[in-house]
């Protein structure tokens, strides 16, 4: 069969987006791929959205605007408009790279994937550009590690086993993937670039939200996983890690979670950003008896926040709790024992956030 036969319907959902979604249509007529299906559902946008879309409308298949109960329910209905035998899904503030389809495609009829997925580019605020390329696909059972913006299924699969939960307001997209994985659909790993992100101003409580509808999906289909004890560890270790990150970077607080170390001595090993944020963090809520470490000498006298940070032999005669925060610890728990192996609790930072943070 002619590659160009395989028909690509691509679903645009948008409200409100008039400055991006000029970028996000032509990304999509502009393609190098020709078979497409190309759908724009808006929720009666009031920001001119709809006069940028008026004027690609000749290039638009279909155009739905009217109002909705959500993003999701907006996907639904553009999946049941579709017809083509591949769906992809790009949101109205993100965009494809030009040859993404046809690589797609390409990827598509080399095997029998009914899922592909790529990398994808990450533009922040502030102009940062980050890559979310192939992790393991196992760590889905625990997180969102398949960038949903990269995502083409086939029709027959939406079909199937139904499209987006209306239950979820922010991590639908992760439900619908690990329902797929649970039920044996084949997902492909194509290492291109396929789309860009670009992130914005969300809320503090749409982010936690995001998080916590994670945390929940990944429990609600951790027993359908190879090692249900092993990753239902992993699961509380990423929702103590979210929560951390979460808090630290948009200052809210986590009410009484500090509690159980409130009069505890505790010592940093790493003035790292790891570090540094955990620092920050511990200080915001009230915890004050902190030492810093670190086996870098250059940093030595340095400081983070009002703390000094020595190095390691600063630990002999402490007594508490000492957390490394560091990616690589290879060797530190040694060195610590060495020091001082008496009145002190080591914890890697995983292990300490599961601790203060987890349920």
């Amino acid at each position: 069969m002619c590659t160009d036969n395989i028909l690509v319907s691509i679903i645009t959902v948008s409200l409100n987006a008039c400055s991006t979604i000029e970028r996000t249509i032509q990304s999509v007529i502009n393609q190098t791929y020709p078979s497409i299906e190309y759908i724009v559902i808006d929720g009666q946008s009031t920001d001119g959205t709809m006069e940028v879309v008026d004027k690609y409308r000749d290039r638009i298949d279909k155009v739905i605007c009217e109002k909705d109960d959500g993003i999701y329910y907006a996907m639904n209905k553009g999946l049941e408009a579709s017809k083509g035998e591949l769906v992809g899904i790009i949101n109205a503030d993100d965009y494809y790279e030009l040859d993404a389809i046809q690589n797609v495609i390409e990827c598509y009829k080399a095997g029998n994937a009914d899922l592909i997925y790529g990398d994808l580019k990450k533009i922040d605020a502030n102009g940062n550009i980050t890559f979310v390329r192939n992790s393991k696909l196992e760590d889905m059972w625990y997180c969102m590690v398949v960038p949903h913006p990269t995502v083409f299924i086939t029709s027959n699969v939406y079909r199937t086993l139904g499209g987006f939960s209306v239950k979820y307001s922010y991590a639908a997209d992760y439900e619908l993937l690990l329902r797929l994985m649970s039920k044996g659909i084949h997902f492909e790993y194509l290492p291109r670039t396929i789309a860009t992100f670009t992130s914005g101003g969300v809320s503090e409580t749409g982010i936690l939200a995001s998080s916590y509808e994670a945390y929940e999906i990944a429990l609600t289909y951790v027993d359908r996983s190879p090692d249900a004890q092993w990753y239902r560890k992993m699961i509380r270790r990423y929702w103590a890690y979210r929560k951390f990150m979460y808090s630290v970077d948009l200052q809210f607080s986590l009410g009484n979670d500090y509690e159980k170390i409130k009069n505890e001595s505790i010592a940093i090993w790493g003035a790292g950003i790891i570090g540094k944020k955990l620092v920050e963090a511990l200080n915001y809520y009230g915890i004050r008896h902190l030492t810093v470490i670190d086996n870098n000498s250059e940093k030595f006298g340095n400081r983070i926040l009002d703390y000094q940070i020595k190095p390691a032999a600063a630990l002999a005669g402490f007594c508490g709790i000492v957390v490394i925060a560091v990616v690589k610890d290879d060797g530190i728990i040694d060195q610590i024992d060495r020091i001082n192996s008496d009145g002190i609790k080591v914890y890697r930072i995983m292990d300490f956030l599961e601790y203060i943070l987890g349920d």
